[in-house]
């Protein structure tokens, strides 16, 4: 009895007060195409409801404002997750002064042409002195593929050891599922970890674990490229080594630091 309720109440609904029957149909008062169409069901000819177009189009633009209201959620918690700080969402491509414009033409053409680079798991380094605005360069890669439904994760060396260190066995194994298995890994500041052998091993097991998983990775350092390509250990030459093999597009990065500027423009300012 409640089923035959159920469908008594949605054909109510179905109807409005304005509709009207046409050659045996029930057309929309509103749009005036038919909300029924005819079928052939166990011998007997019936008429089955349908979406009128005026229907069919506010339940696409309520289909559209759920998907995009469930696309916001997704992308804020994928800021949340993989950039760690809110300040990292400002640097965007629209925020770039192009004081640089062959690593603004770049690294707009890399995230341009995502699929490629996904594809053919093109890494990128960038490399220069102090200040030079290597961070926030990867960081505009990595919120406009945030932006297109990518994951990006944005991390340091430093800051991964110390969540490894001390912690439980499956604690450790999620901390290095979310570097291996993002879309985008930016491992920022390389070079500037601490030199000890346990240290190491963990680098090591991080930058060897995302070279594995075959997906791209853009670094950042301070060092030069011959720093990079002749280390002074063999801790660090293993650990740069597979760096630079992830990295196959490598852009220096030159000019004076942008932090110096800076600073003395808000010293000015005060």
């Amino acid at each position: 009895m409640q089923a035959i309720a159920d469908v008594l109440l949605n054909m109510k609904a179905f109807k409005k007060i304005d509709d009207y029957v046409e050659a045996g149909l029930l057309h929309c008062g509103n749009c005036k195409t038919p909300k029924e169409y005819k079928v052939k069901f166990a011998g007997r000819e019936k008429n089955m409801p349908i979406a009128c177009k005026c229907q069919a189009e506010a339940d696409k633009a309520t289909a559209e404002k759920i998907k995009l209201s469930e696309f916001e959620a997704w992308r804020s918690k994928t800021i949340r997750d993989g950039l760690g700080s809110e300040k990292n969402r400002e640097y965007t491509f629209e925020k770039d002064d192009l004081s640089n414009q062959e690593v603004s033409t770049v690294c707009r053409a890399y995230a341009e042409n995502w699929e490629k680079v996904k594809r053919e798991n093109l890494g990128l380094l960038l490399y220069g002195s102090v200040g030079t605005g290597k961070t926030f360069h990867a960081l505009t890669i990595a919120n406009a593929l945030i932006d297109k439904g990518h994951t990006a994760r944005f991390t340091s060396i430093t800051r991964e050891l110390s969540k490894l260190q001390g912690a439980y066995p499956e604690d450790r194994q999620m901390i290095l599922d979310k570097l291996f298995r993002c879309d985008l890994l930016i491992l920022d500041d390389i070079g500037a970890e601490r030199d000890s052998s346990y240290a190491l091993e963990q680098i090591y097991m991080i930058v060897d674990g995302r070279y594995a998983s075959g997906k791209p990775c853009i670094a950042t350092t301070n060092l030069s490229l011959n720093e990079l390509q002749k280390p002074t250990t063999t801790g660090y030459e293993r650990i740069y080594d597979r760096i630079l093999a992830m990295c196959q597009l490598r852009l220096k990065i030159e000019g004076k630091s942008k932090r110096i500027d800076q600073a003395k423009e808000t010293e000015s300012k005060a």
